[in-house]
């Protein structure tokens, strides 16, 4: 069958659905899907066969493979279903090495059964859902959870923090920082980091609506350093450092998140009020009394009444054990001071980093029971950054097999596009509906299909 008459078939299809069909929009969608999707396959088998022979009669690849057996048949399912198509076998005359050359200019490997159209959709799915439902929703035909995995781990991921181009001024620059912690395969948990660059809040509604936000992945097992050089170098890359007067740090004092005061430009960091109050809360869970001074002391005080305020509670330990966790809780609060204190200047925003965190990462790897591998949790942290940054999620597999890979010399290209193109033409003018020329809405549809064609 040819490209011409599968087209023609495709319209005769149509017409005969818009003309079958009473039950509006939503009916035509489902008549109409299977008729496209079979069109689309009957099309890539037709486009498989016309490429498969123009390899053959080309003299670069008859001075350099010879001919094993021909009409080897091979199924991939494709967004449109199974795709069913045959091919040539070929041999190197000088390495003795064989293959379908089709398939390696097509980058299909020798065993692959799905296209890397549907892993691509796979992967997409994936971002939001388990393996296992993105194995049953992707795809024409069910695939493992365990192939859904290793297509994740095979898709690239891209830097989060990419400058636009043109600089921007901005009197004051957000960073926070926090961490997921996620459950591990080997009984272990490890640390997913999240980094966020942003202008402010520009919502007007109790939800935090951020602006011009940026989002990047870290791994526990990155440098430290690494992290903060390339946070730094994106401020300086996307925005005016001149204009700048404040960069806020904001995050839960971690020693990892501490450290990019270091490098960024004019930096004042800041407690996240959710972390400092946490402490305070079990600092002061054994004795409520003080905890009315408490909060006047954390939110106006000195750091000796504070120093004060914590030797009174660790006296008021009753256990070995309650005392040391006190002691740990005492010290938290007072060796981040200085960024509790910065909580009282004005302009000091707030921190929204636990809630992104738990929007951006822990949505899918910690917020529901399960054990992830460290290299695809990490993969998955890339790639969910790349969503909420906006990014494309594309699939491509390693497609480096050198002797094997043959690219065609593809001529006259144009003159067979018009060929075809006439073909269908001439096709369409012999529809019964056409050849009527019954001015009715379903021949001004036909006819505009026909005639957007055509131009």
């Amino acid at each position: 069958m040819s490209i011409a008459e599968i087209a023609a078939n495709y319209i005769i299809k149509i017409s005969e659905a818009m003309e079958s069909n009473g039950t509006g929009l939503k009916g035509l969608s489902e008549s109409i899907k299977p008729i496209m999707e079979e069109a689309a396959l009957k099309t890539l088998s037709v486009i498989m066969a016309e490429l498969d022979e123009r390899i053959y009669r080309e003299a670069k690849r008859q001075d350099e493979w010879t001919v094993i057996r021909k009409d080897d048949e091979k199924k991939v399912e494709t967004l449109f279903g199974a795709l069913e198509f045959k091919r040539r076998y070929y041999r190197n005359r000088k390495t003795g090495e064989t293959a379908h050359l089709l398939d390696g200019w097509l980058g299909i490997s020798p065993w692959q059964k799905i296209g890397d159209d549907v892993r691509e959709g796979l992967v997409n799915e994936a971002v939001e859902l388990s393996y296992q439902k993105s194995g049953e929703k992707a795809a024409p035909a069910v695939v493992s959870k365990t192939s859904v995995g290793r297509y994740v781990s095979e898709t690239p991921t891209v830097e989060g923090l990419n400058s636009e181009g043109k600089k921007r001024k901005c009197p004051v620059v957000y960073v926070e920082a926090d961490e997921d912690h996620v459950a591990l395969q080997n009984g272990r948990t490890a640390q997913s980091r999240l980094i966020y660059v942003h202008e402010g809040n520009v919502s007007d509604t109790t939800r935090a609506r951020l602006s011009n936000v940026r989002y990047m992945s870290w791994p526990e097992s990155g440098n430290t350093d690494d992290l903060w050089a390339r946070v730094s170098a994106y401020i300086e890359e996307q925005y005016d450092t001149e204009a700048i007067e404040t960069v806020w740090l904001c995050g839960d004092g971690a020693a990892w998140i501490a450290a990019g005061a270091e490098w960024l430009p004019k930096c004042k960091m800041i407690l996240d009020g959710y972390h400092i109050n946490k402490a305070f809360l079990q600092l002061t869970s054994h004795a409520s009394q003080y905890r009315s001074w408490g909060w006047q002391v954390l939110r106006g005080g000195t750091r000796e009444q504070m120093e004060g305020l914590c030797s009174k509670l660790c006296e008021q330990a009753e256990t070995e054990k309650q005392a040391r966790e006190k002691g740990a809780l005492a010290r938290y609060v007072l060796g981040h001071w200085d960024a509790v204190l910065a909580r009282r200047e004005k302009g000091a925003p707030g921190c929204s980093a636990e809630g992104h965190v738990s929007h951006v990462l822990s949505a899918r790897l910690s917020s529901r029971p399960m054990g992830w591998g460290r290299q695809n949790m990490e993969k998955m942290a890339g790639l969910r950054v790349m969503r909420f940054n906006g990014q494309p999620i594309r699939y491509e597999k390693d497609k480096t097999s050198p002797g094997l890979l043959y690219v065609p010399e593809v001529n006259s290209v144009e003159q067979s596009v018009k060929a075809v193109r006439k073909k269908v033409m001439d096709c369409y003018a012999d529809l019964p509906i056409i050849r009527l020329g019954k001015t009715t809405y379903l021949y001004q549809a036909i006819k505009g299909l026909v005639f957007g064609l055509s131009s």
